[in-house]
């Protein structure tokens, strides 16, 4: 007498293929997704940062106009696409940011 195990590894396949495709592929697409958002922030980040060294402080409208010009090509560059009021509200808080630290060096007022 031979034990048929076909049926048992069918089961397993299909329990298998369910799990990865419950948790495994969410996780990974949750990863990637941060991973993508981390590089935006570096970039809103670093184009603050450029922005205030090119422009004078009462020119706060070029500069956010100059960021977000720069940030849009970059994320066509990288074929990422982002929400306009999220990318306003990301610079608006790396301004904040960059203003709190230069406050509190006693660089501005």
């Amino acid at each position: 007498m031979t034990l048929d195990l076909t049926p048992i590894l069918h089961a397993v396949i299909i329990l298998a293929s369910t799990l990865i495709t419950l948790y495994v592929i969410p996780f990974i697409k949750q990863k990637v997704e941060a991973s993508k958002l981390q590089n935006i922030i570096g970039w809103v980040e670093t184009l603050v940062a450029c922005a205030d060294q090119i422009f004078e402080r009462q020119q706060g409208a070029e500069k956010k106009a100059y960021v977000l010009e720069r940030l849009q090509a970059i994320l066509e560059e990288h074929k990422l696409t982002i929400d306009i009021k999220a990318l306003e509200d990301l610079i608006e808080a790396e301004v904040l940011r960059l203003h709190s630290e230069l406050k509190a060096e006693g660089v501005i007022e």
